[in-house]
């Protein structure tokens, strides 16, 4: 590996040539979409917090819990990014499709059991054997076809496979919901074991099978945290992405069904309202592309970000039965955002370490969401929720500000030089 941290020189002798990568390489994709949208069939997506609720957990407790479990994903991250890379995407994802199913059953044991609180810490560590491996694997893939100036383009899709298969699942497990929960749980137990079925079918990228050097996982992590440290652009791209994205995350997936039953709508409805969500995070992705190439990428991470802030103040001041309309603002603001800061970000980095770096991202994401959520839900339980997002709004603010225009002074010292 050559000290700026470049990949090594391929040996064309390894490399298939551009005919077969996209005989046996992108006919892979459709199955790779097909496996997204097993993992991401979340029936209990609408109603997991009730769930607990109803079975004895306090709003604290349920944010405890989940911060604990946020902790062990952090922990997770990086190393299983590394793994990615060394070992391969699909290895990755296999495995992670299996730790879905486990822990879906894992939860349906007696509460706060040993058994119960594996599956809770599994719950989250099951999707960190995605979250750099996904993105790597797909941009990879375009990259040795020639494609890789259209990765926006399917990154907006695989984020609209994401909504669309998390909004279909939320409006089915709503309507499960109301006679059997625990059926929300089952059956993607049973689909996590499906995808990781389809995702051993997949082909890995040239890039990680012509490439025979001989890896070490933490001076991999090691390197990846150099180049993430050492370039500025790089930096700031990792923490918007860590940071701001935290609360719109707490928002939509959370904080949504407490806010809806405090308004009194009924369980069957939060189906729909999620995949209201759902849709238009995936028509803001889909428009990612076209937007960024119309406004700039600079705009459109100032702008959601705008959008988002106003959404979560209104929430807290018009606390009415209308206002649940701003989730589907706020999440199409958030599928606006997320290709985009992705595009860029894969523009940085180097194909060897990019599973990592991303994993890195998504490592301070976690930590991030450790800590804000049990703060977030005990304020919640205490005060009430509208005055929770309240003052997330003002966080939110205030951190976005000063990132972005750290960011944008990089940008612009680098353009300089």
């Amino acid at each position: 590996m050559t000290s700026g941290g470049d990949p090594p020189t391929p040996n064309p002798d390894r490399l298939p040539s551009k005919s077969l990568v996209t005989a046996s390489v992108g006919g892979s994709i459709p199955r790779f979409f097909v496996f997204v949208a097993c993992v991401q069939f979340l029936l209990w997506l609408p109603i997991w917090v009730i769930y607990f609720q109803e079975r004895g957990l306090s709003l604290t407790q349920i944010g405890l819990l989940d911060g604990i479990g946020w902790l062990f994903m952090a922990a997770a991250e990086v190393p299983t990014g590394a793994l990615a890379d060394r070992y391969g995407r699909k290895a990755s994802l296999v495995v992670g499709g299996v730790l879905v199913g486990v822990s879906m059953l894992a939860l349906l044991a007696e509460l706060l059991s040993p058994v119960f609180l594996v599956g809770w810490m599994l719950w989250g560590v099951a999707h960190t054997f995605f979250s750099g491996a996904t993105d790597a694997w797909l941009y990879d893939t375009l990259k040795a076809e020639g494609r890789a100036a259209e990765y926006p383009r399917f990154a907006g899709r695989h984020f609209a496979v994401i909504q669309s298969s998390q909004g279909v699942a939320s409006v089915v497990g709503a309507w499960v919901a109301t006679f059997d929960m625990s059926l929300c749980f089952i059956v993607p137990a049973i689909l996590g074991f499906i995808g990781a079925v389809i995702a051993w079918t997949l082909r890995e990228p040239p890039t990680v099978l012509g490439n025979g050097a001989s890896r070490r996982d933490w001076s991999e992590i090691a390197q990846a945290v150099r180049i993430a440290g050492g370039q500025p652009v790089v930096r700031y791209l990792v923490l918007i992405g860590a940071s701001t994205l935290v609360f719109p995350f707490l928002l939509v997936f959370m904080l949504l069904q407490p806010y809806a039953a405090g308004l009194g709508i009924p369980i069957w409805a939060l189906g729909p309202i999620v995949l209201l969500r759902g849709l238009g995070a995936a028509f803001g992705s889909l428009l990612a592309d076209r937007v960024s190439g119309w406004l700039g990428s600079g705009r459109v991470l100032i702008g959601t970000q705008a959008v988002t802030v106003l959404c979560m103040a209104l929430m807290a001041f018009a606390v009415t039965p209308p206002i649940m309309a701003l989730f589907v603002v706020t999440s199409f603001a958030s599928g606006l955002l997320r290709p985009v800061l992705s595009a860029l970000l894969n523009a940085e980095i180097p194909s060897e370490q990019r599973a990592t770096i991303i994993s890195l991202q998504s490592l301070l994401w976690t930590v991030f969401l450790a800590a804000v959520e049990p703060v977030l839900f005990a304020l919640g339980d205490r005060t009430g929720l509208p005055f929770a997002i309240g003052g997330s709004a003002i966080v939110l603010a205030i951190v976005a500000s000063v990132l972005l225009g750290l960011w944008r002074r990089a940008v612009s010292s680098r353009a300089v030089a």
